[in-house]
């Protein structure tokens, strides 16, 4: 059978990264982006296997659309590289 293990918002240690473990995180689009960019750092973010937007009409948010649209494009070029 398949197994994983979940955490919801709090999916991160207080170092930005995934904890050890999670199969998958549930969280904000701040927490995301925080998570992506340590990921990014740690040259780990190509370990991810699928990213999923439930927030998407944000995008044209004037105050959390920014965020959104920084985390899809670091996804885009991540997934080109």
């Amino acid at each position: 059978g398949f197994e994983s293990t979940v955490f919801f918002s709090n999916v991160s240690t207080t170092s930005g990264g995934m904890h050890p473990g999670v199969d998958v995180g549930i969280c904000t689009i701040e927490k995301a982006n925080n998570m992506l960019n340590r990921m990014l750092e740690d040259g780990v973010a190509k370990d991810l296997g699928l990213v999923v937007v439930d927030e998407l009409h944000l995008v044209g948010d004037s105050s959390r659309g920014y965020m959104l649209e920084m985390i899809l494009l670091k996804l885009r070029l991540l997934q080109q590289a």
